[in-house]
């Protein structure tokens, strides 16, 4: 008779117990067996007191193995794995969710599900009948699936290649619009940072990825820009231009104005139209303390306000700086400095919220501190951040629970010292910036005596990665100039001026916005000549780019006026004082 069967089932029950029984349950069994043994061959060993501390040394050992099979062996696995693993029903639930999300059009509860489930998959979940994937697939939009690919993939970038490989450039960028335009915050949030950083890795180069970094760099300089109202120019829409400038424009066929306001804070061709190469800007964007000199019109603030969105779209190329507009019409102080930097981290925070939640706890702490000194404590710093759009969700919810909680340790201070401020100021920025540049607009003719002091206090900065520029209406005298270099060589003395060489670019590159390379086919046959580019630079006089933009705009309403071309007595006309 073959008794293999019988065996082969003892051995499953054998095996079967093995799987199921603990090692102390197991010692337990076996101690009562040997007991009943030894009870019946020698009863008179219970009498023993070794017998007995033998017994309780095997039992405190096998306990303690029972613990460690719990915690680290395969007890502690299945433990693990039975507090995750839903049974049958709450799997069917779970899946029915997913699906009835996805046909509601609840796309983004719907991503948020999907991924948590892909990222803590369940061996219950991947039968073709109920796999996550295959409900995904049959049900879920086309662009959600591309975001949600590129989310799971963001933490290895070679995975993010081998996915815009599959994808393609344009096809990834078109669903990053798709999900700005239609998901929530917290998606906003996520899309905003998926794209800024494949955009500096170069994963993103066609047009409509361009548009869309453009869009969200616009995004950020109007929240750096938001504490200002004197700074309009990113509210300002072509319904702004004058009507009598837009009769000029309408006759001349344009759709644009191409010299813009003529005040950098109100130009909506600053960005566009910029002329970066003038010798003395170079020397502001090296990283130092700077204080440069220019008269009225020089183009002093517009120099500021193109660096400050400098530092915005060169974020994440090092040197990166985070760059602080800061206009005063008061001798500034550390305190000053220190309020505008605030200001504008919580505008900048808000709204890249993963910006302050990557950081330090030392470096949050400190940027917290300096908010609730500087600006507001309480439940009155929340709504702050929440008046500049800081999310209810996601990276926004886990920043206001961190301010929250950063908070309780601060108490707010009458007035703070300088050194304290700089100790505060030594950590604050966001993530990703190695620096502070603050671009202090000081719109008041300002006197010599308070050149020093605000040299002094540009150098203090400087050592804690604050670095100042200052724009200063008037000009610095040779003795005052060689002083100050003696005194403090790492603050950089600038002049800014043009030479008609520059001021002929300007005024190219103005016209360039609206398709024209000169003023000429502005004006009447005898106006043509000679030179009338030229004509126009003489008659604004003052050599500066507002002269320019001031006569640009008169020979536009001379034009509407009179519906008809220059002539050569318009071109020539000065412009009145």
């Amino acid at each position: 008779m073959d008794n293999r069967p019988k065996l082969d089932l003892l051995g499953k029950i054998i095996e079967s117990l093995a799987k199921r029984i603990s090692p102390f349950l197991a010692f337990v069994l076996l101690l009562i067996v040997i007991l009943t043994g030894v009870y019946v061959v020698a009863p008179e060993v219970f009498s023993n007191w070794i017998f007995w501390v033998l017994v309780v040394i095997l039992s405190t050992f096998a306990f303690i193995l029972q613990v460690v099979w719990k915690r680290w062996g395969n007890g502690g696995k299945r433990e693990k794995a039975g507090k995750k693993i839903p049974q049958s029903d709450d799997v069917v639930t779970t899946l029915n969710f997913l699906t009835i999300l996805l046909r509601e059009g609840k796309l983004a509860d719907a991503s948020r599900l999907y991924i948590d489930l892909i990222k803590h998959p369940e061996p219950q979940w991947q039968s073709s009948e109920t796999s996550v994937k295959n409900i995904w697939d049959k049900n879920a939009p086309g662009e959600l699936k591309v975001i949600t690919e590129l989310w799971l993939s963001r933490p290895n970038s070679n995975d993010a290649k081998s996915c815009f490989g599959h994808s393609g450039d344009v096809k990834i960028s078109l669903a990053l619009q798709w999900a700005l335009n239609t998901l929530d915050d917290d998606w906003e949030q996520k899309v905003r940072e998926l794209t800024k950083q494949f955009y500096r890795a170069g994963l993103l180069s066609s047009p409509e990825a361009t548009k869309i970094v453009k869009r969200m760099m616009r995004e950020d300089l109007r929240a750096v820009l938001r504490p200002w109202l004197v700074v309009t120019f990113h509210k300002e829409s072509k319904a702004s231009i004058p009507d009598d400038i837009r009769l000029g424009l309408d006759f001349l066929g344009l759709q644009g104005n191409p010299f813009g306001a003529e005040r950098a804070e109100k130009d909506m061709c600053l960005f566009d139209a910029y002329y970066p190469h003038l010798p003395a800007l170079k020397e502001v964007r090296e990283k130092s303390p700077a204080i440069i000199f220019g008269k009225a019109g020089s183009g002093k603030t517009a120099a500021a306000l193109w660096l400050v969105s400098q530092g915005i779209e060169l974020r994440g190329q090092p040197p990166s700086w985070f760059p602080v507009y800061c206009p005063t019409t008061t001798e500034p102080d550390i305190s000053v400095i220190a309020h505008a930097v605030a200001e504008t981290l919580l505008c900048y925070l808000a709204i890249n919220p993963s910006a302050f939640t990557n950081l330090r706890t030392s470096n949050r702490q400190s940027i917290v501190h300096l908010w609730v000194n500087s600006m507001a404590v309480g439940d009155e710093l929340i709504v702050r951040l929440r008046e500049a759009r800081m999310p209810l969700t996601g990276a926004g919810a886990e920043m206001e629970k961190n301010v929250r909680r950063l908070m309780k340790g601060i108490s707010r201070a009458n007035a703070l010292t300088v050194d304290e401020y700089l100790r505060l100021l030594d950590s604050c920025r966001p993530y990703g910036f190695e620096s502070v540049r603050v671009f202090l607009d000081w719109n008041l003719k300002t006197p010599s005596e308070a050149i020093i002091p605000l040299t002094e206090l540009s150098t203090q900065l400087a050592n804690v990665g604050i670095f100042v520029s200052a724009f200063v209406l008037g000009a610095v005298s040779g003795k005052s100039r060689t002083r100050l270099r003696d005194e403090y060589p790492v603050v950089n003395l600038i002049q800014f001026d043009w030479d008609e060489t520059h001021l002929r670019e300007f005024l190219r590159i103005r016209l360039a916005q609206c398709g024209e390379d000169s003023i000429a086919s502005w004006c009447n046959p005898l106006a043509r000549r000679p030179d009338p580019d030229g004509r126009l630079i003489q008659a604004a006089g003052s050599n500066t780019p507002q002269g320019i933009i001031r006569k640009g705009n008169a020979l536009l309403r001379r034009i509407g006026e009179k519906q008809a071309l220059l002539s050569q007595e318009d071109l020539d006309k000065p412009l009145p004082p």
